[in-house]
C-alpha cells in the first residue's frame, strides 16, 4: 500500500502515520475570528497547517515491538480554518477513491498469498 520505506535500526518500517495535536486550539483561534454555528452531525472541511515536531516508530504488531514497524510523525498544528466544501470536496473524494483502491489490492495480494484464486472480473 505505501511505497518503500527507509528501516529504522535495522527493522523494516511498513506504514506510516500522522498524529496532528493543537487542533482544537488552531481551530479556537479561527472561529474567534469567524464564528460558524454548527449542528451534530454537520460535516465540515477543514484545512490545517501543521509544522512536524517529532518523529517516532512503533512496533507495527505491539506482541512483536523487534518486529517491522510503523513511522509516527507527530505535528503541531500553527492554523486551522473551516472551509467550503466546493474547496475540498474533489481532493477528499479522490483521496477516498485511492484509499479503496489501495485496500482492495491489499486484499487481493492477502488472497494470493493464501492461494485464492479469482476469475477475471472479479
Amino acid at each position: 500500500m505505501t511505497d518503500k520505506l527507509k528501516a529504522f535500526e535495522g527493522k523494516e518500517v511498513t506504514g506510516v502515520q500522522l498524529t496532528v495535536t493543537g487542533l482544537g486550539d488552531g481551530l479556537s483561534k479561527a472561529m474567534e475570528i469567524e464564528s460558524v454555528e454548527l449542528k451534530q452531525g454537520t460535516e465540515l472541511y477543514v484545512l490545517v497547517k501543521a509544522v512536524v515536531q517529532k518523529v517516532r516508530h512503533d512496533p507495527a504488531d505491539k506482541d512483536k515491538p523487534g518486529g517491522k514497524q510503523v513511522r509516527v510523525h507527530i505535528a503541531r498544528a500553527e492554523t486551522a480554518l473551516v472551509v467550503d466544501e466546493e474547496f475540498a470536496k474533489d481532493e477528499i473524494v479522490a483521496q477516498e477513491a485511492k484509499y479503496a483502491e489501495a485496500l482492495r489490492l491489499a486484499e487481493l495480494e492477502a488472497e494470493a498469498a493464501e492461494g485464492v484464486q479469482r476469475l477475471e472480473g472479479t
